[in-house]
């Protein structure tokens, strides 16, 4: 499972099933953070000034079909290069 590209003119953001990551435009990791493959289902990433949100849906899809995955949950990253966790909401 991957989440939507956010992207700018010198790098792009991404999560998967492992972790989020931020690639500068050569594909070299400026920085990431792993996640529970046993929480993470289909997501959706975006920024605010310098946090990055991921909305996780709890399901991921088959064709047509959701089928329930990991779990509903929303965190909050600090996007620096020493990017954690700041919040779960």
């Amino acid at each position: 499972m991957v989440s939507n590209v956010i992207t700018d003119e010198e790098s792009f953001t991404m999560a998967t099933a492992e972790e989020i990551v931020k690639l500068d435009d050569t594909g070299n990791i400026i920085w990431s953070q792993p996640l529970s493959k046993d929480e993470v289902s289909s997501s959706y990433i975006w920024e605010e000034n310098d946090t990055v949100y991921m909305i996780n849906s709890g399901f991921s899809r088959s064709g047509y079909f959701k089928i329930p995955a990991g779990k509903s949950f929303i965190p909050a990253y600090d996007k620096k290069p020493a990017m954690r966790s700041i919040k779960r909401l």
